[in-house]
């Protein structure tokens, strides 16, 4: 007897088929919307969130914002955990106390230090300097602009010095860009302090008065003291002892209207030895000759020594109308990149640069035992197409200013969850800095609306997963209802008066198994 065997035999495998698509989510394609952060950090959490999405199989929503979680926090714990970009408390490459994006790109080899130095300016420049000389009195020299400077710190690679300088070299003067003397206030000046003459000193620099102050009211003036000797007659002076102070602007504090500045006062003094002698004799045999011995620079002793003066003090003029005269100090050490002068960074980053750097922080991520979120491997690296696309979706050009921002809090890099690929560039490209926090409650995340995938794109997964299935065919194979015989009393029975019952309900048989598997399909897809 023939059991169907082209009826429910053919519909348990398509139920089977249909069990397994109804496990596959849907692919979401969602635009998430851009707040207003920094600008490599929204460039990463979008790459980042892209991946996420075409790297989530399940297509499912809640799992795409899950993985992306899970990778920015193993990406806040990057500069923590990796030797490679680890930091002294203290260092100037931190935005504060804060991990800096110019110190992650530092430490993935993406830039170097001389890329940060600015030299073409016509007004500034800064240096930044990993070496230096120690010094017998535990200071250290470094060079900058072929000059030699004093700093107390010693720097290195993780933790340069920062110098801005001038290219040129302008001496203290009554010139009208410098310090200005008059018995009135010129309202083109910004600062003026009294001097015991009664003039005001004037000038547009806090630091070039500072300097003129201290060489002007506080002994940083140099001086010079000669001595003679009457030789048959003649008077001769020579040189006995001369003081030289360098007045060099440190810092200063504004309180109200008033600055307080701290200059250093540098004292060079050369003394003439105390056993020279200014005059030579000789003998000639008759009488004793008289000549005049010239002092040689042998002669004379050098010391060096330094002192802070801190009790200067000068006024902002109220009714200063400003000039365009240059106001940025000219030439100081910076206590961190927080300190600099951004304009001066206009140079673009390429989306390569971008692409090594996030390479760099990935790789360091995946490498960590629990990491959980977004697949990465060397040979799938971000690619400069990726973050080119994602740069031209937030229509911002990232130049070398951006790298001095601040990439988190502490040691810890933090991102933000609304990363965007959607393209907003107006009218200014540029996005505001801002706070934001990676610990978002994923219970109230919003998503946006999303399209229904069809039939089509709901069975592709299960297509590439269970290639095979594609050329399965079943054959048809013929069957018969058991019977069963046996002997008994000499006769033979047989058992087959159930196969006459289930040939006559067979209709009935096929369509109670066609409802309950509907049923259960059914129920799976309403529970999808």
């Amino acid at each position: 007897m023939c059991l169907c065997s082209r009826s429910w035999y053919r519909r348990l495998i398509l139920c089977f088929f249909a069990f397994q698509f109804l496990y596959v989510q849907v692919v979401y394609s969602s635009p998430i919307a851009i707040g207003g952060r920094i600008v490599l950090t929204r460039v990463l959490g979008n790459v980042v969130a892209r991946r996420a999405i075409t790297s989530v199989a399940a297509n499912d929503a809640s799992i795409v914002a899950l993985r992306t979680m899970q990778t920015y926090r193993a990406l806040g714990t990057v500069a923590a955990n990796d030797a490679r970009f680890a930091l002294s408390a203290t260092s100037t490459l931190r935005h504060a106390k804060d991990i800096s994006w110019v110190a992650l790109a530092l430490g993935s080899g993406v830039i170097s230090l001389s890329d940060l130095n600015v030299k073409g300016n016509d007004k500034v420049s800064v240096a930044f300097e990993p070496s230096a000389v120690k010094l017998a009195d535990g200071r250290y020299a470094i060079q900058v602009n072929g000059e030699t400077k004093i700093v107390n710190a010693n720097p290195s690679k993780n933790d340069p010095v920062i110098y801005q300088y001038s290219k040129e070299k302008k001496q203290i003067s009554d010139e009208l860009s410098e310090v200005y003397k008059s018995d009135t206030l010129d309202n083109r000046y910004k600062y003026f302090d009294e001097l015991r003459t009664g003039e005001y000193a004037q000038s547009n620099s806090l630091e070039k008065l500072s300097e003129y102050m201290s060489q002007e009211e506080w002994g940083g003036k140099g001086e010079e003291s000669y001595l003679s000797v009457n030789i048959n007659g003649k008077e001769h002076q020579y040189l006995y002892s001369k003081t030289t102070v360098e007045n060099r602007y440190l810092r200063h504090q504004q309180i109200g209207d008033r600055i307080y500045p701290t200059v250093r006062q540098t004292f060079t003094e050369k003394q003439l030895r105390y056993d020279f002698n200014p005059m030579l004799s000789g003998y000639t045999g008759e009488d004793t000759v008289y000549s005049f011995n010239p002092p040689k620079e042998s002669d004379y002793q050098i010391s060096t020594r330094t002192t802070n003066v801190s009790y200067i003090n000068f006024e902002i003029n109220p009714n200063w109308v400003g000039d365009n005269i240059q106001t940025t100090p000219q030439e100081q050490q910076l206590g961190s990149i927080a300190d600099l002068d951004l304009g001066l960074y206009t140079q673009p980053l390429t989306a390569t640069q971008l692409a090594q750097l996030f390479n760099a922080l990935m790789m360091s991520a995946a490498s960590q035992a629990d990491y959980e979120g977004i697949p990465f491997t060397s040979t799938n690296p971000i690619t400069a197409s990726e973050v080119n696309a994602v740069l031209t979706d937030l229509g911002i050009n990232p130049t070398y200013a951006d790298l001095f921002s601040k990439a988190g809090t502490g040691d810890k890099l933090e991102f933000d969850y609304n990363v965007s690929s959607s393209p907003n560039p107006t009218p200014n490209p540029r996005p505001n800095d801002g706070e934001f926090n990676g610990n978002v409650d994923m219970s109230e995340l919003e998503y946006p609306e999303l399209e229904s995938p069809t039939a089509r794109q709901i069975l592709e997964p299960l297509k590439q997963f269970f290639p095979e299935f594609q050329r399965l065919h079943i054959q048809e194979k013929g069957a018969s209802c058991p019977t069963w015989s046996f002997e008994a009393l000499n006769r033979t029975y047989t058992i087959d008066g159930h196969c006459t019952l289930l040939e006559k309900n067979r209709n009935l048989f096929s369509s109670v198994f066609v409802l309950i598997w509907s049923i259960i399909a059914v129920r799976r897809l309403l529970s999808a």
